[in-house]
């Protein structure tokens, strides 16, 4: 019964993930509600092996948008309710999307 409730709020959770909005500011310091723009040059955050950061600007976008990988052993790209393998590698980057709609909806390594 535990399980079950932590299995739900963690659906919850990412559900709302999903509707969160990304502020931006342009060079003037205007603030716009738009995800931000990937950067020319990759930014690698502690402990984010599978450059995660560099793809948070995918959440929100259509999964046909993901750009295809040179090493597909390094990515795996699922629905969010889709079953895959519990392994956990954090070399490899997650990429979630909604079945229902096909929007991405988290990116995270594992």
């Amino acid at each position: 019964m535990n399980k079950l409730l932590i299995a739900t709020a963690a659906l919850a959770l990412l559900g709302l993930a999903g509707c969160a909005e990304y502020l931006a500011v342009d060079n003037e310091g205007h603030t716009t509600a738009a995800p931000p723009k990937p950067s020319e040059t990759p930014v690698q955050v502690k402990g984010d092996q599978c450059h995660a950061a560099q793809f948070q600007y995918l959440v929100g976008k259509p999964k046909s948008e993901v750009p295809v990988a040179t090493d597909l052993s390094k990515r795996r790209v699922y629905c969010s309710t889709c079953a895959v393998t519990m392994d956990y590698s954090p070399a490899r980057l997650n990429i979630l999307f909604d079945k229902d709609t096909d929007v991405i909806v988290a990116v995270k390594c594992g």
